[in-house]
């Protein structure tokens, strides 16, 4: 095994995605961040991600395609989503891209920033 080998296994373990939106399209797209090494924030409302009510519902009450899709991630509540702290430092933020009104957060570094990087 090479120095280099652990590069080409994680080559996003330097950033911070962070998902707000919880469909599963965001979810999936975070699962991948977080399956090459990113760490993945989710801030969620107090209801929840939406994927949280998905069918099948294990007996533990909880829905299969969410625990698949956030294993490896982290999930914190806050009553205002878009000023959370993970938000507002992210290197990316996965927001809905069908949202009605244009997405109010910057990417502090932009693709170009990440493709520097990576």
């Amino acid at each position: 095994m090479s120095a280099n080998s652990h590069i080409m296994d994680c080559p996003f373990e330097d950033l911070l995605i962070v998902d707000i939106s919880g469909t599963v399209a965001t979810g999936y797209a975070g699962k991948l961040f977080a399956d090459y090494g990113a760490i993945v924030v989710n801030v969620e409302s107090a209801k929840g991600f939406s994927t949280r009510r998905l069918n099948p519902i294990l007996e533990a009450g909880n829905s299969a395609l969410h625990g698949y899709l956030n294993a490896n991630k982290q999930s914190v509540i806050s009553e205002n989503v878009l000023n959370h702290r993970a938000v507002l430092e992210a290197d990316l933020v996965l927001w809905p891209f069908l949202q009605p009104r244009p997405c109010p957060i910057q990417v502090k570094e932009g693709a170009q920033g990440l493709s520097r990087r990576n």
